[in-house]
C-alpha cells in the first residue's frame, strides 16, 4: 500500500520590494525627528534607551505605512461611502463592539455601495446616449 502525502503550500508573502526614495526620505525625518531627544540625554541605562529605539523605530514604520497604504480604490465609490467603510473597519478591530452595530454599519456600507455603483452607471449610460444622440459612433463604442 502506498501513502501519499499532502503538498506542503507556502502561503505567499507579498513583497513590495525596496520602498521609494521618497519613502526612505521621510522615514528618515520622521525617525530623526523623534530620536533628537536621545542623543542628549546620557542619564537613560543601555536597556531603556533599546527599549525606546525600538518603540520608535516600530512607530515610524507603522506611521509611514499607515501613509502609503492605498487600497485599490473603486473610481465610483464616494468619499462618504470610504467613510462608512474605514468606520466598520475600526469597528470590527474592536472587541468590545456589538453585533447589532457592525450589522447597522455593515448594511449602511452597502446601502452606500450600491448607490455610488448605480450613480457610475448612470453617468456611464448617459455618456453613450449622448454620443448616440450627437452621432459620435467612435465615441460609442469606446
Amino acid at each position: 500500500m502506498k501513502v501519499k502525502l499532502k503538498k506542503c503550500v507556502r502561503s505567499l508573502v507579498k513583497n513590495h520590494g525596496r520602498p521609494s526614495p521618497e519613502t526612505l526620505n521621510t522615514y528618515e525625518e520622521v525617525f530623526n525627528n523623534k530620536v533628537t531627544h536621545l542623543k542628549s540625554d546620557n542619564s537613560i541605562d543601555i536597556d531603556m534607551k533599546w527599549t525606546t529605539i525600538k518603540d520608535i523605530i516600530l512607530d515610524t514604520r507603522k506611521d509611514i505605512q499607515q501613509q502609503n497604504y492605498c487600497s485599490s480604490r473603486k473610481a465610483w465609490i464616494s468619499e462618504e461611502t470610504w467613510k462608512a467603510i474605514n468606520e466598520r473597519k475600526d469597528l470590527l478591530t474592536r472587541r468590545d463592539s456589538e453585533k447589532a452595530q457592525y450589522n447597522t454599519i455593515s448594511a449602511r456600507v452597502q446601502c452606500l455601495c450600491r448607490r455610488d455603483y448605480n450613480q457610475y452607471l448612470n453617468s456611464i449610460c448617459e455618456d453613450i446616449e449622448d454620443h448616440a444622440r450627437t452621432l459620435h459612433t467612435k465615441d460609442l463604442f469606446l
